[in-house]
């Protein structure tokens, strides 16, 4: 499992986000503090509190990691 920080500064961070996350084929989630969520459903992605940093945690390999990490840049911290 790797980890990284995420924030999300508009509905179109969240969506643009869920899209990235469902072009993935491993399994992708959002904690805010012990509330963890799927990260492929704008549905449940939407019941976060963005007022603070996430954290995002992703279930593959390092090579796909570095990819996902890349992909992101825009919403890490």
């Amino acid at each position: 499992m790797h980890t990284f920080e995420v924030a999300f500064h508009s509905f179109e961070d969240v969506r643009d986000f869920v899209f990235l996350a469902s072009a993935r084929p491993y399994d992708i989630h959002v904690c805010s503090g012990n509330h963890c969520v799927d990260a492929k459903s704008m549905m449940v992605m939407l019941s976060l509190d963005y007022s603070r940093p996430l954290r995002v945690m992703a279930s593959c390999d390092q090579e796909e990691f570095l990819r996902l990490l890349e992909a992101a840049a825009r919403f890490r911290v």
